[in-house]
């Protein structure tokens, strides 16, 4: 594998940010994400000064959310004062629009396509620029709970079930995201445990024998030091593809899903989460459909197809806010997961040619941030490093008929991962309250 170095640098200056609303509260405290829900802050109303009665008939002023977005600059901010292209959805949103897969998040972002392939593979790209194939070094990148989230062979679509937010990055995102990011960054932060005793369990169905039924149970062990949050997805539905050939339906969707997270907060200023989450999936092989007919897609393949995935994810957040000076972070994320697709070589229906891949990959992610405090200083400033690694080893198996008697077996081996070590910085300094210069810079190896 070849290695290099690259050199990122770039200044944003002159960034003209909205001004905030006359009368409105000092903001130099922000809630962190995802725990508070957002705030409003009252406009005043349009039109000239009138009696008090007047005012009183117009009914009360307008109320302008505002949203606390993180991904930006990694730190709490509200949206109107980030000066970056960020399309944000909170939990309710993401309830509100039934969203069901980042995918569906994508279609509702100005400038992103999406383009779902077979194998419930999903390539999305911000502003001409995307995910390719295979590479661990996409154009896009995806964020779960700060953690870059691509193990190899998988192209997990991302499960959408309890979810605190949303946030979708366009334009370059290397000085603080890294990896290519040439498009954009989509960051989706699970919702994490907190004070309130929370019990939910929601469940729908739909055709072709579709089903879904999503648990959620927080509990706060202990007021204020230790907290729990534990939430289950199960999803199934029949396939709408008929394989003429075989005489019978393609296999349909199952997916299972568990998610548990603990929040520890022993002393004042120090909060340690630990997050654990596991998937499997059962899911159809490819198929092409050269027809379709009513509802139904034809195809003719001479393989039933499957696509099997299972992946456990680990994630360890902690954040020390004791110190005088500045604050710190460090982010742990580990992931194993094993794909096994079997499927038509050719999807041709007079020829025996099939293909069986494994695929087991695990990946690793550490990142330590040391962040300014938020507080009436003019200057902010972030300093981080970040090391990935991703391994795949496994392998495919190809049966291909050549017709008649002839036939050529392959027995391929895949072996592939990729290092990666990262330092970033990125300060800003507000010369007034619609001005500010932000410099960011990235070296990465």
């Amino acid at each position: 594998m070849n290695s290099g170095k690259t050199l990122v640098f770039w200044v944003v200056s002159a960034l003209l940010l909205a001004t905030p609303a006359a009368g409105a509260d000092d903001n130099s405290t922000l809630p962190a994400l995802p725990d508070t829900p957002p705030v409003s802050r009252a406009e005043p109303a349009a039109g000239e000064s009138g009696s008090a009665e007047a005012a009183e008939s117009a009914g009360p002023p307008p109320l302008l959310e505002e949203i606390v977005v993180r991904a930006p600059g990694k730190r709490a901010q509200f949206i109107q004062d980030v000066p970056a292209s960020v399309s944000a959805f909170g939990a309710e949103q993401l309830q509100d629009y039934r969203i069901r897969g980042f995918e569906d998040t994508l279609r509702l972002v100005p400038n992103a396509f999406v383009e779902e392939r077979g194998n419930s593979t999903v390539v999305i790209s911000i502003r001409g620029n995307g995910t390719s194939g295979n590479s661990t070094d996409t154009g896009v990148g995806l964020y779960v709970d700060g953690i870059y989230d691509f193990v190899q062979g998988t192209q997990n679509n991302l499960l959408m079930y309890d979810i605190g937010q949303v946030e979708v990055l366009r334009g370059p995102q290397g000085g603080l995201y890294g990896r290519n990011a040439v498009g954009g960054a989509l960051v989706v932060e699970t919702a994490r445990p907190t004070n309130e005793l929370t019990a939910r369990v929601s469940a729908e169905g739909g055709n072709f024998a579709s089903r879904r039924v999503e648990a959620v149970l927080n509990v706060p062990l202990l007021d204020d030091k230790l907290l729990i949050r534990g939430a289950g997805l199960y999803f199934a539905r029949d396939s709408f593809f008929y394989n003429t050939t075989l005489d019978r339906y393609e296999r349909g969707v199952e997916q299972f899903s568990g998610r548990l997270w603990v929040r520890a907060l022993p002393i004042e200023g120090l909060r340690i989460d630990a997050g654990i989450e596991g998937t499997k999936e059962d899911l159809p092989g490819q198929a092409l459909t050269p027809a379709s007919v009513g509802k139904e897609r034809i195809t003719t393949s001479n393989v039933l197809g499957y696509n099997d995935r299972e992946r456990t994810r680990y994630v360890a957040d902690v954040l020390l806010e004791r110190l005088e000076w500045f604050d710190v972070q460090s982010l742990t994320g580990f992931i194993q997961s094993k794909g096994t697709v079997f499927q038509d070589f050719d999807n041709n229906p007079t020829t025996d040619s099939e293909t069986l891949q494994t695929l087991p990959a695990k990946q690793l992610t550490q990142e330590l941030r040391v962040l300014s405090k938020q507080d009436e200083s003019p200057l902010t400033w972030l300093f981080g490093f970040n090391y990935f690694y991703d391994r795949a080893s496994g392998g495919q198996d190809n049966v291909i008929d050549l017709a008649g008697d002839a036939i050529l077996e392959q027995v391929v081996g895949i072996d592939g991962g990729i290092d990666t070590y990262a330092a970033f910085f990125e300060a800003t300094y507000e010369f007034l309250d619609s001005l500010e210069l932000t410099a960011s810079l990235r070296y990465s190896h």
